[in-house]
């Protein structure tokens, strides 16, 4: 293939089905078929998920190439690597060339992959729960090869081991905040990562514990005043999308009602959107230019992206609404989640104090005194918290609540260790 066909993978494909089928929709409810959609993304007109660029410019060039729009989706069909993305368009050119009803075709599987979404994100609290039995044996298990006396294991090893196990959890947390589209760009992503790895500081005695904390608390300053506005981003575009569900059915339209949210708003984007609209711009072209939040990107794009082409129709508002809920109560049920897993990370850590004081004189030889254990269970206790915040879809220092948990819990069991 050539280069424009760069980055057509199945994984991508089948990551950004669920948006791309959103977009689609909503132009299916204006009369137009997901041609003129591949089309009009070739072009860079409307905004569709990456992996689905590639893809609408290997439709333009089999188009151009047969000159048959029906023949051009069949072997675009075959061609397309992901078997889910594949099957849909086959059935999709079926349905276009006998009964038209490719609405219908749309909506089911719009309604599969919202379970699918549903079911991604139990599967990953599935990991989430077998690493955090896992990850108690392991510390467990150190704590006491720790302690025995005759060739106990180094703490900074075990430190060590701790905090790697912790920042591999993290990595199965963060999947969590991307699929319920939490608004933390990657740049933020790295911040409780970076806590988690300098945790073994802690060998350094109370000074090492200073140190992290002050590391700690130093990224929460920086960035709790940026998740907010970002919050605030997104809150806006939950209520304005409301406002234009709710204002289409009393015959308000849509571009109506974005426009006067765009300019009343206090926030910048929202301000520059409004410019844009103005001067004639789709405001769905310009989410990725303006870096906003996922869930806000995604819900400005299918708000604006079939203004251009038609009227906003009472079907797709629904959808739109659907999807909202939809993300809201994913939300919801990880964040009951995540409050179980910061009980999780005081249980660890109660457990493991009780553990080194159970091993303390537990043989007549001498070993290593329970302090030794201190700089391990102090990295597992900020290693749990961190991996309950990003399960939830929040960072942990951009929380004073959860940073405030990790260091004070942390700290308490620490100076309880020094003292047995």
């Amino acid at each position: 293939m050539e280069k424009g066909f760069d980055g057509l993978s199945a994984k991508r494909l089948e990551e950004g089905f669920l948006d791309f089928l959103a977009v689609l929709a909503s132009f299916e409810t204006t009369g137009l078929r997901v041609m003129d959609l591949l089309e009009q993304a070739a072009e860079g007109r409307v905004r569709v998920p990456g992996g689905y660029e590639p893809l609408a410019r290997l439709y333009v060039f089999l188009e151009r190439a047969s000159g048959d729009p029906y023949t051009s989706l069949k072997s675009l069909a075959e061609l397309t690597p992901s078997p889910a993305v594949s099957r849909f368009l086959r059935e999709y050119g079926e349905v276009l060339v006998s009964t038209g009803g490719t609405m219908g075709l749309v909506e089911k599987y719009l309604d599969e992959e919202l379970e699918r979404h549903w079911a991604r994100v139990s599967s990953l609290f599935t990991r989430l729960d077998a690493f955090y039995e896992g990850f108690l044996i392991i510390v467990l298990t150190l704590t006491v090869f720790t302690l025995l006396p005759g060739t106990p294991l180094s703490p900074a090893v075990s430190a060590a081991m701790v905090a790697l196990t912790g920042v591999a959890g993290y990595l199965i947390a963060g999947r969590v905040s991307k699929t319920i589209l939490a608004p933390a760009p990657r740049y933020m992503a790295a911040a409780d990562p970076a806590v988690v790895a300098s945790a073994p500081l802690a060998l350094a005695g109370v000074q090492g514990l200073a140190l992290h904390a002050g590391l700690a608390l130093t990224l929460h300053l920086l960035l709790r005043g940026r998740v907010r506005a970002l919050r605030g981003i997104e809150d806006e575009a939950v209520l304005l999308a409301e406002e234009a569900v709710s204002g289409l059915a009393l015959g308000v339209p849509v571009d109506a009602t974005l426009t006067a949210g765009f300019h009343s708003s206090r926030s910048l984007v929202y301000r520059l959107l409004g410019l844009a609209m103005l001067n004639g711009f789709n405001p769905s072209t310009m989410v990725d230019a303006l870096a906003l939040p996922p869930l806000a990107g995604r819900l400005i794009s299918l708000l604006a992206s079939p203004l251009e082409y038609s009227g906003f129709s009472r079907a797709l508002a629904s959808m739109v609404s659907r999807f909202s809920r939809h993300i809201a109560q994913s939300r919801k049920w990880c964040g009951e989640r995540a409050r179980l897993y910061l009980f999780y990370a005081v249980f660890t850590g109660l457990i493991l104090l009780f553990t080194a004081y159970l091993l303390k004189g537990f043989t007549a030889l001498p070993g290593p005194p329970p302090e030794a254990a201190a700089p391990l269970v102090y990295t597992s206790i900020v290693g749990t918290v961190a991996v309950a915040s990003a399960s939830g879809g929040g960072l942990m220092v951009s929380s004073a609540g959860k940073t405030g948990l990790a260091l004070a819990l942390g700290w308490a069991v620490y100076l309880l260790l020094a003292i047995l």
